[in-house]
């Protein structure tokens, strides 16, 4: 839905005043129209939500011509991660918020998985591996939003990681960042 009014009206009331300001009839009556005609297109506001995520991945330039060798491959998708939140600092509010999910964002996941699962990892550990780098990005760009935004930013830093990467390349075996160089 590339181009529907309602997204850029979304997207203009959330990186202007937050997640929590965006409701149904906000974009609505910025375009003309009335909460129940855009219900006809998006269900609620979680939808919307997930069209205002698939409409920043595909803004999101992909490389092409990613790295042959995995680990860089895994670093080139991490630091495309890592720049997401500092173009568009609502994305890490969202996610870590609610199990919303981009299926235009996936080819950034599948990227890294298949990086790790290329260095030999399984796919369970390359999961982790992926894990440890979103938690990562994520309870960075959220500490720093917090410090940026103040009282604005409600949500938690995400949960559940017990290890934080110093770099991307430290879930990559065989890198000199890796706790175990050369495991496979």
């Amino acid at each position: 839905m590339r181009g529907f009014l309602p997204v850029g009206a979304a997207r203009r009331i959330v990186a202007e005043e937050g997640v929590e300001r965006l409701t149904m009839r906000r974009p609505a009556t910025e375009i003309g129209s009335t909460p129940m005609a855009l219900h006809h297109h998006v269900r609620n506001k979680e939808e919307l939500l997930v069209l205002l995520l698939d409409d920043h991945a595909a803004r999101t330039p992909r490389r092409t011509g990613m790295p042959a060798e995995p680990c860089e491959r895994i670093v080139a998708a991490a630091a495309a991660i890592h720049r997401a939140p500092a173009d568009c600092p609502w994305i890490v509010e969202v996610l870590t918020a609610d199990d919303l999910m981009s299926a235009s964002a996936l080819w950034f996941v599948e990227q890294i998985v298949d990086g790790f699962i290329a260095c030999g990892l399984t796919p369970e550990r390359a999961v982790h591996g992926y894990r440890a780098i979103w938690y990562y990005t994520a309870g960075r760009s959220w500490s720093v939003r917090r410090r940026t935004a103040g009282a604005r930013t409600t949500t938690a830093p995400p949960t559940g990681s017990r290890s934080s990467p110093t770099s991307p390349r430290a879930n990559c075996p065989g890198s000199p960042d890796s706790p175990t160089p050369g495991a496979r």
